[in-house]
């Protein structure tokens, strides 16, 4: 069966795959086909593919408008991700609502 995987930190941002839970984590992930990842924490909308995993990972946009970026102090698109989702094939799409 296709699985989707939630988190607060994105794979990439804590490179978990590098800590011991982290490769459990992948690992798990890896028995499932169609592996989806969201997570948040980082308040910007991101996509990543962990090829040797299987998994596309996305980072949920933070909703609040007046969110900016650290380094430019420039505000960054708000929204939230909505997911059209099928009981025998997955995640079909993800979608970023703004």
């Amino acid at each position: 069966q296709p699985a989707i995987f939630f988190s607060h930190i994105p794979l990439r941002t804590q490179k978990w795959w590098e800590l011991k839970q982290g490769q459990l984590l992948i690992d798990f992930m890896k028995k499932f086909p169609n592996v989806k990842h969201y997570a948040g924490h980082n308040h910007v909308y991101e996509i990543e593919n962990i090829i040797d995993a299987g998994v596309r990972a996305y980072v949920a946009p933070y909703l609040h408008s007046q969110e900016t970026y650290a380094f430019s102090g420039q505000y960054h698109p708000s929204g939230f991700l909505a997911l059209l989702v099928s009981p025998t094939l997955g995640v079909l799409e993800t979608k970023v609502i703004n």
